[in-house]
């Protein structure tokens, strides 16, 4: 699945027009006039819209797109509203694209203008709450006449209507344009319930939307059947395909889900009654996530969350013994593949009382999600794998729920749970963690009669990440079905508690819109539900911005280029859109749209620290953010000391070289990456960039004993490490205590700072012995006797860190999470260095100069490489 969004291909069809005659004229006929076709763009009442992208079919070429133009809105018509005539008379009239058009041949052709996007906080209708869309369609005949010039409108309560309403068709002239109205969308006045699809513009009407949000139309929803314990999903919850499943199992909950697109289908992550976890997805059965035994069963449901940006897929189960574990992996490449996750780590804390919950910690921290628990008390507890648990709420029963959505236009997670009552209560994480759960507010739904949950819920609920809110799906604990909906953020989070749309049953499903209410038949049947449904969304929004370019490449101060694809919810381009970008770690200038449908780039001047900048891309419909990770290259050194720049690095003036002598032992950057130092075998300390000259370092005459360097944040100072294990200060840092020495042993490898002030010296058998202020570090890799360690590098951004073996197999210790690797060379020991930066960028460096990627996966091609000569020392970058 790659990104966890595949990006269809554009293709742009070149049609050439013939005129088709059935005689040859005696002289050349005169092409046809273009005819002048007026769009006019008014708001449910009367005042005119601009930034409206319009979209022309029709006559078998390409589609034409036109953008209203933007400006101050002005009253169109009279009369009641909406308005039924337009007007784009004047010398710039207000809300008005015009297309030209060349008549046919012969005979008539009809044509279709779409809208292609709206402005944020409208929808394409007329009348109601979130319409599903207005088409206006006119024939021209071959003389330039514009005939039957319509638009119709599908009402949310499938009421179609026609305009004009009265008299005749529209002329599509200036002076009687195609009208098309937008219906403006929040709070209050149409069907009542204070979600975001209400209809503000005008008076309020009948026909109102009686389901939660038109992102259902895009979800992804899973349970557990009562009757036999076997996958349901949504569409009438019909029985899922049980191949591969254990033979006579049931489900031991429902499953996770982890939305596709529609090219990439959903996951599904769930847990049997035999203890073992399996996913699957539409493409290819139930298989179990883990290929050996990983020493623990679960009970309940599991919870599942896609780190989009690195593709990670992160899932955590409730262990028999109450006790929560976790592990995380790579997606595969393709669809017909399902991932595998054989890393897995105990995280004691609370007694579970449920399966647990996974949402990301908020923006900036995609690699370390939080893990979401109720104990056997009812209270909700927090944890990431690098904060221990914290207690957060009270009151809870069954399993909670947690996503990343958006309350009013802020990225928040919000969580909810089942209350002691039976009912839902919910709350969004604030600041330090905090998360102030509270009650649902009822509302009345427009439709009274319609299928409305009554009386408590079932279990845990699941929750779905739109553009407009938060999807709530829950069961119902008299008559075991699935309901959802909406609870809607017009204001900032945690700013009181907010309405909550009616629960619309979602097991009956009539026609081609999601939500509707039909009574159970052969074709809508009913399929009681066991536990709490489980649900997610295509891409979390209706429109999706997703960043081609998720790494940046590129050296301190340089320029690059960041590019952003626009695409709707069925995984199709969007063009016409304005996007912009913005991080508080990159300058960039103003976005500008390339040929190509839905791409869109910007040129990035890149600051001076590396790591995790979050760039968000917003258009007219949406907006979406992504983790960008500034990976600045590095460079390779070799035994002769010289330096090799990869990833983009800029080349950099060294002072040292010893050609046909292998003297050189480490490589140091500085935070900046302008400048460092390399290190030989007798201590000396060489300048490359802009590094200033070092003093006061450690030097041994004619004895290859030094064995690594490493800088602390000031760029020039920091610690030199001999063969036996001593650590040696320069350039004004303190003296440090060693907690290990071997004398006259030359077994220590590497080094390591994870403060200013402290960090871990590795031994040749994978020891890791703490200095200064770091803590005994925890989790590591050990090889008795076997000297097959080769490096250390620390997490930059987070505690602990990871040990290269000769092999090159990457270990974490301390908390790190697992990085996956493209490094392995079984019984070959080659490998010579380890790099990592911020967000898990790295690579692992071989002897040959080779470099494989570690983590994010940042371009890694190397600069020199050297076939089977083992020259190559050390790498360093960030």
């Amino acid at each position: 699945m790659g990104t966890g969004i595949r990006r269809r291909a554009a293709v742009t069809a070149a049609v050439a027009l013939s005129v088709l005659a059935g005689f040859v004229p005696s002289s050349p006929a005169a092409a046809a006039a273009p005819v002048s076709v007026w769009i006019q763009t008014l708001d449910a009442c009367s005042q005119t819209i601009g930034g409206v992208g319009l979209s022309l079919t029709g006559g078998g070429g390409a589609a034409t797109v036109r953008v209203v133009p933007n400006g101050p809105p002005r009253a169109v018509g009279g009369g009641g509203c909406p308005a039924g005539r337009g007007d784009c008379t004047g010398s710039s009239p207000a809300g008005c694209a015009v297309f030209s058009v060349i008549p046919p041949a012969r005979g008539t052709q009809t044509y279709t203008v779409q809208q292609l996007s709206v402005p944020g906080g409208y929808a394409a209708c007329d009348g109601g709450s979130a319409c599903l869309g207005e088409v206006a369609n006119f024939t021209l005949d071959q003389s330039g006449n514009v005939l039957v010039a319509t638009v119709t409108d599908s009402l949310p309560d499938g009421v179609v209507t026609t305009r004009p309403a009265s008299g005749a068709s529209f002329a599509a002239t200036a002076n009687d344009p195609i009208v098309l109205h937008d219906d403006a969308l929040g709070p209050g006045v149409c069907d009542g319930d204070g979600d975001a699809d209400d209809q503000l513009a005008g008076p309020p009407i009948a026909h109102c939307d009686d389901h939660p949000d038109p992102t259902l139309a895009h979800l992804v929803v899973a349970g557990a059947s009562l009757a036999s314990g076997q996958l349901v999903a949504a569409g009438g919850f019909a029985p899922m395909s049980a191949a591969g499943a254990p033979p006579g199992r049931h489900l031991a909950g429902s499953p996770a889900v982890i939305a596709g697109t529609a090219l990439d289908p959903a996951l599904d992550v769930a847990t049997f009654d035999d203890g073992g976890l399996y996913v699957r997805s539409d493409a290819v059965g139930w298989q179990r996530l883990w290929s050996s035994d990983p020493g623990f069963t679960c009970v309940d449901n599991p919870a599942a969350y896609l780190d989009h940006t690195s593709a990670t897929l992160w899932v955590a189960c409730e262990g028999a013994d109450h006790v929560l574990r976790y592990g995380s992996g790579p997606l595969p490449a393709t669809s017909f593949q399902l991932p595998v996750i054989d890393r897995w780590t105990a995280l004691p804390g609370p007694r579970l009382a449920a399966g647990p919950a996974i949402a990301p910690a908020g923006p900036g921290s995609p690699d370390d999600p939080t893990f979401f628990a109720v104990d056997t008390v009812g209270a909700l507890w927090t944890a990431t794998t690098s904060v221990p648990w914290a207690v957060r709420a009270a009151g809870c029963q069954g399993h909670p729920a947690a996503v990343l959505g958006l309350t009013a236009t802020t990225p928040t997670t919000v969580v909810a749970c089942r209350s002691a009552t039976g009912a839902l209560v919910y709350g969004s994480v604030g600041p330090g963690g905090a998360i102030g759960l509270t009650p649902v507010v009822a509302t009345t739904p427009h439709n009274a009669s319609g299928c409305v949950l009554t009386g408590s819920i079932l279990d845990g609920p699941g929750l779905a990440a739109t553009g407009s809110g938060v999807l709530v799906l829950v069961t119902g604990a008299t008559d075991h079905l699935a309901y959802v909906s909406t609870i809607g953020f017009p204001t900032a989070p945690a700013a009181g508690p907010v309405a909550i749309s009616p629960y619309q049953a979602i097991s009956y499903q009539a026609g081609s819109r999601a939500g509707t209410c039909a009574p159970p038949s052969a074709t809508n049947p009913v399929t009681p539900l066991a536990y709490g449904p489980a649900a997610a969304t295509w891409s979390g929004a209706a429109l999706t911005v997703g960043l081609t370019t998720s790494t940046i490449i590129a050296a301190p101060h340089s320029v690059t280029t960041a590019v952003a694809h626009l695409v709707d919810a069925a995984g199709a381009p969007v063009s016409g859109q304005t996007v912009s970008f913005t991080t508080s770690m990159l300058v960039t200038t103003g976005a500008t749209q390339s040929s190509a449908a839905g791409i869109y780039t910007t040129t990035v001047s890149t600051g001076t620290t590396a790591g995790d900048a979050w760039v968000g891309a917003a258009s007219s419909w949406t907006s979406g953010t992504t983790s960008m990770h500034l990976y600045r290259g590095g460079y390779v050194l070799d035994a002769f000391g010289g330096l090799h720049p990869y990833g983009g690095a800029p080349v950099l003036a060294t002072t040292a070289y010893w050609q046909g002598w292998s003297i050189a032992r480490g490589v140091a950057l500085r935070a900046d990456g302008a400048g460092g130092y390399v290190l030989d075998g007798f201590g000396g300390l060489h300048p490359f960039g802009d590094a200033p000259p070092i003093s006061g370092s450690i030097y041994w005459q004619n004895w290859d004993i030094a064995r690594g360097v490493v800088l602390r944040s000031d760029g020039v100072s920091g610690y030199v490490l001999d063969g036996f294990g001593g650590i040696h200060a320069f350039g004004g840092a303190p003296d440090v205590q060693a907690s290990a020495y071997w004398p006259n042993w030359d077994i220590a490898r590497g080094i390591v700072l994870t403060s200013d002030g402290g960090g871990y010296v590795l031994d040749g058998f994978g020891g890791l012995h703490p200095f200064g202020d770091a803590p005994q570090a925890s989790g590591s890799a050990y090889w008795p006797g076997w000297d097959i360690a080769r490096a250390v590098a620390a997490r930059p951004d987070g505690p602990g860190g990871y040990v290269l073996d000769g092999y090159g197999g990457v270990h974490p210790f301390g908390g790190a999470p697992a990085l996956r690797t493209s490094a392995a060379w079984p019984g070959f020991d080659i490998a010579r260095g380890l790099s990592i930066g911020a967000g898990g960028a790295g690579v692992v460096l071989d002897g040959y100069g080779g470099l494989s990627a570690v983590g994010r996966e940042p371009p890694t091609s190397a600069s020199a490489y050297w076939q089977g000569w083992d020259i190559a020392r050390g790498v360093a970058g960030g």
